[in-house]
């Protein structure tokens, strides 16, 4: 099965890309659908875009961002970037954070579930670390891919420079060894009028 972009996707109100040589786009689709994961059109735009590389292979963007409505599919956007960061590309350390503790551990308990229901993600994987506040996925090649909170200490002890806390849904943040593939991927909702005045 084939994913490319596509040309009836609904387009952002606001919407900017730089230029990019390549993406790991559509293997990052194609291993999200073998998980069970299937994404809209404006989603497999969104995956394209995040995953655009220049022409050295470096990440195109080390910044990336979305922002929509709440319960409009972005926790699968996150999911489909964390899959393709662990399994396809050169990463070796993910953060994933949210705001709230219970975000973060059910974000975890998606992204696992994926796995685990995809015998040939599931068996490359060593460990699954369920201790409370210590939840993540390491696989036997040593990537692995931590769930914390945004707070003081969510991130401490990781050499995770280009880690950062932001306010928002969910944050990828996906780096490999040296930082040299570092990017702050922040995935978040519009703010209500009563959130934006409080």
């Amino acid at each position: 099965m084939t994913f490319g972009r596509s040309v009836t996707s609904v387009m952002p109100s606001w919407r900017s890309v730089p230029a990019t040589a390549s993406t790991s786009g559509e293997e990052a689709v194609e291993l999200a659908a073998s998980a069970g994961l299937f994404l809209d059109p404006w989603q497999i735009d969104a995956v394209f875009d995040l995953l655009g590389e220049d022409a050295s292979g470096r990440w195109a963007a080390t910044s990336g961002g979305l922002i929509c409505p709440r319960q409009n599919g972005k926790g699968s956007i996150i999911e489909a970037l964390e899959l393709a960061w662990m399994f396809l590309c050169d990463v070796d350390l993910i953060f994933h954070s949210a705001h709230l503790f219970a975000t973060a551990s059910d974000a975890y308990a998606r992204l696992k579930l994926l796995i685990q229901n995809t015998s040939d993600l599931h068996r490359q994987v060593r460990s699954y670390s369920e201790s409370h506040g210590q939840e993540g996925i390491t696989l036997r090649n040593g990537k692995r891919i931590r769930f914390v909170t945004r707070s003081k200490s969510g991130g401490r002890g990781f050499p995770a420079p280009a880690w950062r806390q932001r306010c928002c849904t969910g944050c990828g943040c996906p780096m490999s060894r040296g930082g040299m593939r570092s990017a702050t991927i922040t995935i978040a909702s519009g703010f209500s009028q009563e959130e934006r005045t409080s």
